[in-house]
């Protein structure tokens, strides 16, 4: 075992990372992009004590992720069994109780929980070229 010295600077102790703590800190960067799903509806927004109807209040999916490198964009995969694709763009950034880069995007797309089981949606990590699992968009519409 290798002992390291501590580093005296006046009054203050600093002692350098070794092992496990410094190789701890950067292991997410060896795991994969995480997504998950969940859902949201564009219903009433307030302002001022004002409020009123936006959107039709149709169920739409959620894409959450973490494990992606901070400040990188985020290109999101929504594929569906009759060859419909679309894309989305979004950006990674630090989130409390995340991580690494972490994002939560808000698809515009109705269809995404339209009872059917026939989309799935994955997320490419543009700063380093990773790709996240594959997940079905059917799972997080199910609790809609």
């Amino acid at each position: 075992m290798k002992l390291i010295a501590p580093l005296v600077i006046g009054a203050v102790l600093v002692l350098p990372q070794v092992g496990a703590a410094s190789g701890a800190a950067q292991n997410w960067a060896s795991d994969a992009p995480a997504i998950w799903l969940t859902t949201y509806r564009q219903s009433i927004v307030c302002d001022g004590g004002v409020c009123a109807p936006v959107g039709d209040g149709v169920a739409r999916v959620r894409i959450n992720g973490d494990h992606f490198t901070v400040g990188s964009p985020v290109d999101l995969t929504v594929r569906r069994s009759d060859g419909t694709i679309s894309t989305f763009t979004t950006t990674a950034r630090t989130l409390p109780g995340f991580v690494a880069g972490a994002f939560s995007y808000e698809s515009p797309e109705p269809g995404d929980c339209d009872g059917t089981a026939d989309a799935s949606v994955r997320a490419r990590d543009v700063g380093s070229n990773r790709w996240s699992a594959e997940v079905p968009v059917s799972d997080a519409c199910s609790t809609a």
